[in-house]
């Protein structure tokens, strides 16, 4: 019913998941690159021919729609089953496994990838079309690839830092800019924001600036002065 899917969605997103995956989806990325790399190591000649056919970006951005979903919107409903027992009974590895399990699936068909149209269907009719779970199982469960969890954390590792800094710069310069738009406008209208504080509030209806602002401390009202 409703409520237990709730419960297992909260499972999964508070238990299971890494702490990152979907904050901004920083998670994702992570591990969308995980993948990729992963794919150029144990699928390289498969790697280079989508590389120099300009296949990487679908590529990336299929895997993507994998991560996002987790797999859900993407395989057949046994299949999507599967994959959840061993996701509830292993944890996160098994999005990078399953990952490579349905590159391998499609590994044939992608070599015959001649343009983005084909590439597409084969990434969601044919891999919606896999019904083989006991082939899902055996992979899930073998040791293939060697990849143990602890590689897989030093993976995450390795890859999370140089991505969460760069959403960082990102988000820094995005919200810099909304900022300077806000006091170009907000200036115009005679208005002068503290440079101390992070945001301006404007009461437009009233047509003035917020004198102070007013946060509770142990239950007790503290006015802060909010321009000047």
């Amino acid at each position: 019913n409703e409520e237990q899917a709730f419960w297992l969605f909260i499972e999964i997103m508070e238990k299971i998941l890494p702490v990152i995956y979907y904050s901004e989806l920083v998670g994702i990325v992570v591990e969308t690159t995980i993948i990729e790399n992963l794919i150029s190591l144990y699928f390289p000649e498969l790697y280079k021919y989508l590389q120099d056919n300009n296949f990487n970006i679908p590529l990336r951005n299929f895997i993507h729609k994998w991560m996002v979903c987790l797999f859900t919107q993407t395989m057949s409903p046994e299949m999507v089953y599967t994959f959840l027992d061993f996701l509830f009974l292993e944890g996160s590895d098994l999005l990078i496994k399953n990952s490579l399990f349905l590159i391998s699936y499609i590994h044939d068909k992608l070599f015959k990838s001649n343009d983005f149209e084909y590439m597409y269907n084969i990434f969601n009719e044919d891999i919606l079309n896999i019904h083989d779970t006991k082939t899902l199982i055996y992979f899930l469960d073998d040791k293939k690839y060697d990849l143990t969890p602890n590689d897989i954390s030093n993976f995450q590792k390795k890859m999370a830092k140089p991505i969460i800094t760069k959403f960082k710069e990102e988000a820094l310069a995005s919200y810099e800019e909304k900022f300077n738009d806000r006091k170009k406008s907000l200036k115009k209208k005679g208005i002068n924001c503290n440079p101390n504080w992070p945001t301006c509030y404007y009461d437009d209806y009233a047509h003035t600036i917020i004198e102070v602002l007013v946060l509770k401390e142990n239950g007790v009202g503290i006015e802060y002065p909010f321009s000047k």
